[in-house]
């Protein structure tokens, strides 16, 4: 759960995930 590094890149595939 990378919401502070993935968030910055693709912030859809965070919440998906």
């Amino acid at each position: 759960m990378c919401l502070g590094t993935r968030a910055t890149v693709h912030p859809p595939l965070v919440l998906q995930s």
